[in-house]
């Protein structure tokens, strides 16, 4: 096999390969490296042009996509807001299992599940089997206030 041919079919398996990552992933990781395997996978059938040429031109090229373009396209696609199933709880309200005293943090159970809780309002303490509404998550406590 000539080594033209060999160079044309590395880069058209790269440029798969790069393809594949980038719709297996949720953020654009390889789409750099695709364009650079393209660009030498369309130098590699120029007659006599070198291998090292395409390697360079691929390395290049995937370098300044990345730096260019990468900063650019961050701007333009908005980042996405993680939920989690716990964001439903704010607002919500649960009895305590354990009181929260002034240092001590307490406990709500929610399903099978055992959360620490402290009150929202600074110095405040709450008995157990008090009615709490939760107003914010952080981490795995509960923020509550005395309903």
């Amino acid at each position: 096999m000539e080594p033209e041919l060999v160079a044309t079919l590395v880069w058209a398996g790269l440029f798969l390969f790069f393809l594949i990552v980038e719709c297996l992933s949720v953020q654009l990781v390889s789409v750099w490296f695709m364009i650079g395997s393209l660009i030498a996978f369309a130098l590699s059938f120029i007659p006599g042009f070198p291998l090292w040429a395409q390697i360079l031109v691929f390395v290049l090229i995937s370098l300044a996509m990345v730096v260019c373009l990468r900063p650019l396209v961050r701007k333009i696609i908005p980042k996405r807001d993680e939920h989690f199933n716990s964001d439903g709880y704010v607002g919500r309200e649960y009895f305590l299992i354990k009181s929260i005293g002034v240092q001590e943090p307490g406990e709500i159970k929610i399903g099978d599940i055992i959360y620490s809780a402290k009150s929202a309002v600074d110095g405040l303490t709450i008995e157990i089997g008090q009615l709490v509404r939760v107003v914010k998550i952080q981490g795995n406590t509960l923020y509550v206030t005395k309903e």
